[in-house]
């Protein structure tokens, strides 16, 4: 905003993303366009892409940077309307849909998005990432797939003939570890598509940050870890140095 950018910002919250259009405008930002997002809808996605990508041919003509930072951990298992595991479907199947459904505004530039031009031209896709992705790993397989019947997480395993798929993937953590696993595999793979003619792609791991991340846990449990939270875990504004610079 300080360096006159025009914003594009998505909320599910009507209040707060109109709160977060004024601040942005207050600290300087050339124009802020705040559009209704709820990642876990892939309805909700298509319509905010549509209406981005012809905010974005009005004025620009391209996106230089898309940071994808939206997610939630949701202790009981829950599921969309479209039948999703609600995890799963904010913190990656939306977050998928969405870099696809901009991927337009994306690659559209004169002379083609990096191609021979310089460096600081290619257009970035910042992903904000987790310490528990690699414990992901353990949690997103075929095997798990093909147990549930495609629901992938959340759902009870009990039933299921395969020894790998047991309960404990079904933890809270091991869910959100999970979608946070498929966002590095989706980094990897638009990376290897794009190579040097596209966006440059990049996983942001700003380690254990004090936001509401953690509001649908007890309120005993976030009265108790309240002190611990405020002391030993970065703050949001801190780790938003570490999204700015990678942008």
């Amino acid at each position: 905003a300080q360096m006159g950018a025009t914003l594009i910002v998505g909320s599910r919250d009507k209040e707060r993303r109109e709160e977060c259009r004024k601040r942005l405008l207050e600290e300087g930002a050339t124009e802020v366009v705040a559009l209704e997002l709820d990642l876990s809808s892939l309805e909700s996605v298509a319509s905010f892409c549509a209406a981005t990508n012809h905010a974005v041919e009005e004025r620009s003509g391209i996106i230089d940077a898309l940071v994808g930072v939206a997610a939630e951990i949701h202790l009981v298992p829950e599921t969309t309307p479209e039948g999703i595991d609600r995890t799963f479907a904010t913190n990656h199947l939306g977050l998928h849909a969405l870099v696809r459904g901009l991927t337009p505004s994306l690659l559209r530039s004169d002379g083609g998005n990096g191609g021979g031009g310089a460096e600081q031209r290619r257009s970035r896709v910042v992903l904000v990432g987790s310490r528990l992705e690699t414990k992901g790993s353990e949690h997103l397989n075929l095997d798990i797939l093909e147990s549930t019947d495609g629901a992938m997480l959340g759902t009870d395993q009990s039933s299921s003939s395969d020894s790998d798929s047991d309960s404990s993937s079904s933890s809270p953590m091991d869910r959100y570890a999970a979608t946070k696993h498929g966002n590095m595999l989706l980094a990897q793979s638009l990376q290897t598509k794009w190579c040097e003619s596209g966006p440059l792609v990049c996983v942001l791991t700003p380690g254990m940050v004090d936001t509401s991340l953690w509001r649908h846990f007890p309120l005993w449990y976030r009265a108790v870890t309240w002190p611990l939270r405020r002391v030993a875990l970065r703050t949001a504004d801190d780790a938003a140095l570490g999204i700015v610079w990678a942008v």
